[in-house]
């Protein structure tokens, strides 16, 4: 398998090789699923989640259908505009959207806002690090927004709990039929200290204004500009994600980067 074909060269020069393991910044996994034509609720939140193994020959599919594989990296979360910001794809109706990825918070208290048509879900899970996606605590609450054009904003406090340090983060969209994208200014953003004035795990309403667009600055209407996540300081990373490549593969491909690079200099 050429590694370096399925991963793009910016994220590949930011990586960070473990054992088995490529830890990735600033990037999610996303994957749309087609094909989700039920008009009664009953295929919402269905979306193929992508897969984070690249030796999975679906690795680098960007859609697919219900029951296929997939799964790509982006440097965004953008889901504010039809037709999308590549990868992103909003155009068409009948499809699930769903994004992965790491993210560090100091005190574990954060919060999420969306104004997505038509329907939103957002599970949250403590990790052991960004290189070791082992539960260090129960769930955050499930977050569902089901209402068409309504912006809710979740927030989350783990601060007695599991307490700060890396999280993972599993977010869907759903969109049926007609446009997609927010309904009115961000699509989808990120409060490092928990915005809204909900209490945790509930929809809060949220000032826009306080959230920032994930891996990108938006455009569209009232927001805080690009998300800041907390760094830890013990790997120097904030949010990202974690790819499990076969070991060979890593190691050539890691090789490959470092001779390119020696001979661009």
């Amino acid at each position: 398998m050429k590694f370096t074909a399925l991963i793009p060269f910016a994220a590949l020069a930011c990586a960070t090789a473990f054992a088995g393991r490529i830890w990735v910044p600033q990037n999610a996994l996303y994957l749309r699923t087609d094909g989700l034509t039920a008009r009664d609720g009953s295929d919402d939140f269905t979306g193929v989640i992508p897969t984070n193994d690249v030796t999975d020959p679906a690795y680098g599919t960007p859609a697919t259908v219900a029951g296929g594989a997939g799964g790509v990296l982006s440097p965004h979360i953008d889901v504010d505009r039809e037709p999308g910001n590549a990868p992103v794809d909003l155009t068409g109706d009948d499809f699930d959207l769903a994004f992965t990825f790491q993210f560090f918070d100091l005190d574990g208290q954060f919060g999420f806002t969306e104004n997505f048509n038509d329907r939103v879900q957002i599970n949250i899970l403590p990790v052991a690090s960004n290189t070791d996606l082992s539960p260090r605590g129960e769930a955050g609450p499930q977050h569902q927004d089901t209402n068409f054009e309504v912006r809710t904003s979740p927030n989350y406090d783990f601060s007695a709990t599991a307490g700060g340090g890396w999280f993972h983060a599993e977010v869907i969209f759903v969109e049926d039929g007609g446009s997609s994208g927010s309904a009115a200014n961000l699509g989808f953003g990120f409060n490092p200290s928990g915005g809204g004035i909900g209490a945790l795990g509930a929809g809060g309403g949220g000032d826009p204004a306080d959230y920032g667009g994930v891996g990108y600055v938006p455009i569209n209407g009232t927001n805080g500009g690009q998300a800041i996540f907390d760094t830890d300081p013990d790997s120097g990373q904030s949010w990202g994600s974690l790819l499990v490549p076969e070991p060979g593969s890593l190691l050539l491909s890691l090789g490959s980067l470092g001779l390119l690079l020696r001979r661009r200099r």
